[in-house]
């Protein structure tokens, strides 16, 4: 089962999906993200993309909870810029969460799979797109930080933006590798902390479930 949403109301009177504080309990063990921040630049890169991977792997069956801050530029006004997430999926082969960077009219925020081969840029085929009219987050102001949760487990993953939902979506489970991207961007990815789920039945779940 998908984690419980809570239903928000914007000041426009928009319904949107949101962060349920319940879905606490889902922190079980908590992990070493490897670095607490990291800064990504794409400037003169192949294909305008920066990538990196935490160094430590998760276990896709027992699943992952990342969670963050998030601050990106354009670096390019001639082209989009974006800043999001890769999940490795096979050797040089990633599923990407690309978040538009800019002004909420005129941006979009796309899933899809990015291939980085050893003899040509990396190169991104879109699956997703969600942009103006859409009830969800459509990417993230130029400047401003935000705050993400990124939860993983099996082949699902699912993005809050601050607190409101990005997308849930499948991927293929490879490595256990989770890291970051920009594209055309410069971004800084900080407060990183991680934690392995607490699943239902699991010791110690029912406590955390009733402590919220």
């Amino acid at each position: 089962m998908l984690p419980l949403r809570k239903a928000v109301v914007d000041r426009a009177g928009h319904l949107r999906m949101g962060w349920w504080k319940g879905n606490e309990a889902l922190k079980g063990k908590p992990l070493a993200p490897g670095k607490r921040t990291v800064a990504l630049d794409a400037s003169g890169r192949p294909g305008g993309y920066a990538i990196a991977y935490l160094g430590d792997t998760f276990n896709a069956g027992k699943g992952l909870v990342l969670e963050g801050s998030i601050r990106a530029r354009p670096i390019d006004r001639d082209n989009a810029a974006a800043a999001g997430f890769v999940l490795l999926e096979g050797p040089r082969q990633a599923m990407a969460v690309q978040l538009g960077i800019g002004k909420p009219e005129g941006r979009e925020s796309r899933i899809g799979r990015l291939k980085t081969p050893p003899d040509a840029p990396p190169a991104f085929a879109s699956e997703d797109i969600t942009g103006k009219g859409c009830a969800t987050v459509t990417g993230i102001a130029p400047g401003r930080e935000h705050s993400f949760r990124l939860l993983v487990r099996m082949d699902f993953f699912e993005l809050y933006v601050d607190d409101l939902l990005m997308q849930t979506y499948r991927y293929r489970p490879g490595a256990g590798k989770v890291g970051f991207l920009v594209h055309n961007a410069a971004a800084r990815f900080g407060e990183l902390h991680a934690w392995e789920m607490a699943l239902p039945g699991k010791p110690g779940s029912e406590e955390k479930a009733a402590g919220n």
